[in-house]
């Protein structure tokens, strides 16, 4: 968003949308990056252990249930990706809302 701002024209983005629109939406980005960036690292990091355990004890089962896991995770990565650009559109919509109160 920061780089599409930078490179917006004055006179089709500056002169028509408010400055409280553009404040609200900077300042909610940076409250995504500032507070949740730790604990989503932290979640990540706890993460990729239990993603490595169950791949040990899955070996440990038996081979079979190794040749499926490639194709779980193709469906998970698939998942994350249909659920993160929802929550990112839904993040968007809420500060557009919330940023006509402002201007």
């Amino acid at each position: 968003i920061f780089n599409a701002l930078l490179t917006a024209p004055v006179n089709l983005y500056y002169d028509i949308t408010p400055s409280g629109k553009i404040m609200n939406v900077l300042s909610n980005e940076m409250g995504i990056i500032d507070y949740k960036l730790s604990e989503h690292i932290a979640k990540t990091i706890l993460e990729t252990r239990a993603i490595i355990q169950e791949l040990y004890f899955a070996s440990l089962l038996g081979g079979i249930t190794l040749i499926a896991l490639p194709l779980i995770f193709i469906i998970l990565i698939k998942l994350q990706n249909l659920v993160l650009n929802t929550s990112r559109d839904l993040r968007r919509l809420e500060s557009s809302l919330a940023s006509k109160n402002l201007s």
